[in-house]
């Protein structure tokens, strides 16, 4: 875990918590998964948690530089969830949902489908949704 504690000097418009280009090594169950995972709303993590060539962070001034954190991640392809879970639990400001991120998985709801309407629903055509869904359940 990385954390920014003070910053100081005039002008600073940005302050790179991480920038290391990666060379991706091994394949399949053999390669090591790297990623980082911005903490607070301050923190700007570029790309998503998932296997990439760089790991970079950054932070800005008009979110407030002090407190950033990134944490970087680095493990065997087989406990990757379970490293995540544990990192986002013991992120105590970090909002997560037990249903998404790394949990998603592991959730049945979230294997379901939407049914989505564009058209609007109408007193008049309510009946017809309402047999609808309930036909898919």
């Amino acid at each position: 875990m990385l954390e920014v504690v003070a910053v100081e000097g005039e002008g600073i418009e940005e302050l790179a918590l991480c920038d290391v280009p990666l060379a991706l090594r091994g394949a399949g169950r053999r390669a090591v998964r790297r990623l980082r995972i911005g903490f607070e709303p301050e923190d700007h993590v570029l790309e998503l948690p998932r296997l990439g060539s760089r790991l970079r962070a950054t932070c800005y001034p008009r979110f407030g530089m002090p407190g950033a954190q990134v944490a970087l991640v680095g493990c065997p392809p087989a406990v990757l969830r379970e490293v995540l879970q544990e990192v986002v639990t013991n992120a105590a400001d970090l909002p997560h949902s037990p249903l998404g991120g790394p949990w998603a998985l592991d959730q049945r709801i979230n294997r379901g489908s939407y049914l989505f309407n564009f058209d609007g629903i109408t007193e008049q055509n309510a009946a017809e949704w309402i047999k609808l869904a309930q036909g898919l359940a």
